[in-house]
């Protein structure tokens, strides 16, 4: 009886922190990004210049790597 009574305080409680966590979880999860990366080249004597802005870093990273292997020196800003 007593075995019984501890194991479903122990499940209840399982239960109830992995409901408090899931729910914890879906409220940080942002719907949308407001994060933008700005891809900076170094081109020349004309100092830093914007090449492009992406809304995904694997984008921007994915540009940045080419224009790297062509020989510019690249700078990803998060805004």
């Amino acid at each position: 009886m007593v075995r019984k009574l501890i194991l479903s305080t122990i499940v209840a409680t399982a239960a109830v922190t992995n409901l408090v966590a899931a729910q914890d979880s879906e409220t940080l999860t942002p719907t949308h990004s407001d994060h933008h990366y700005k891809v900076l080249v170094l081109r020349g004597g004309d100092g830093w210049q914007l090449h492009r802005t992406y809304r995904l870093h694997a984008e921007a990273r994915r540009d940045a790597i080419r224009l790297w292997h062509d020989g510019y020196r690249v700078v990803i800003w998060d805004f």
